[in-house]
């Protein structure tokens, strides 16, 4: 075999060198974390948020939260605050952390006034922000726990809307204080609740909505084959006495046509057997709506018209 000409040989020489070099580059790259995903510094902030819960105006409560680098590499931040109710008491600054070095960052909630509050402590570098919540409290107060069923209840306290609905407990000064919720169509009763709160006392505000819907359509029964033009009885079992019913032949989700617009609620009403042009199907239902009171509604199993 001949030797290459010179031109062939510099250009396989420097094609070497250069490999030889993107290998030791992608090395240096490997080893610091910068090209392989997972291999580089990598934050871990535990908690990740801290909450105070309630802490009385003019005293405070401290919680804490570690940083640690969990990856390879170091890791670098400054820990900061901005926010008058809450502080750093260690842990703040500059710093930095090489592979499984951790740091502990003490923060301080001392409220000044009575109110929900927040604040972010950055940690700088490329690291996530700690959520701080509390809430300052009267420092002589008492709970005022509030209650309805069903929930999910408007609060008015004292004759003002809060943001709350129930359940949700509230921190008063002693002295009287009146409740009431509100919830679309519904009444609850007692119409409101007043409570004498004391230091460190405990009331509770409970409200009931009216009874849950129990009308349940009998007959005719599930898997029933009945005969069009021939007479049968639907029979229900009302939610409460009197009134009136509304009753319909359902085919699927539909309602095909109303048997009875304003029937007596007395349990029974005699139908002669029409599928409304549904024709032969085993998918129709009756159902059943009170008029009212709660306009409970309820549906019989499916059954066939043949």
């Amino acid at each position: 075999m001949g030797r290459l000409p010179w031109g062939s040989r510099m250009n396989e020489v420097v094609s070497k060198r250069l490999a030889a070099s993107v290998f030791a580059l992608t090395m240096i790259l490997a080893l610091s974390g910068a090209l392989l995903p997972g291999c580089g510094p990598k934050w871990s902030v535990d908690p990740s948020s801290l909450d105070f819960g309630l802490v009385p105006a003019g005293s405070a409560s401290d919680r804490s939260f570690t940083i640690k680098n969990s990856g390879r590499g170091t890791i670098a931040g400054d820990v900061t605050e901005g926010c008058g109710d809450f502080s750093i008491l260690s842990g703040g600054g500059r710093f930095t952390l090489a592979e499984a070095r951790s740091r502990t960052v003490v923060v301080r909630f001392a409220p000044t006034s009575v109110g929900s509050k927040a604040c972010a402590i950055v940690l700088g570098g490329g690291g996530p922000n700690v959520r701080t919540l509390g809430t300052g409290v009267q420092s002589a107060s008492g709970q005022l726990e509030v209650v309805s069923d069903p929930a999910g209840a408007d609060i008015l306290l004292d004759g003002v809307r809060t943001e709350q609905v129930t359940p949700h407990v509230f921190f008063l000064s002693p002295g009287v204080h009146s409740a009431s919720v509100e919830q679309a169509g519904v009444t609850f009763s007692p119409p409101n609740c007043a409570a004498d709160i004391s230091d460190q006392s405990h009331a509770v505000c409970s409200f009931t909505g009216p009874p849950p819907c129990s009308t349940a359509v009998m007959t005719p029964p599930a898997g029933a084959s009945l005969r069009l033009g021939s007479s049968a009885v639907i029979v229900w079992i009302p939610s409460g006495p009197g009134g009136a019913v509304r009753i319909e032949l359902i085919q699927g989700e539909v309602s095909r046509c109303t048997i009875a617009e304003s029937a007596a609620n007395s349990g029974s009403f005699g139908w002669t057997i029409d599928d409304c042009g549904g024709g032969a199907v085993t998918t129709y239902r009756i159902r059943v709506t009170e008029l009212s009171g709660t306009r409970c509604s309820g549906e019989s199993g499916a059954f066939g018209i043949h």
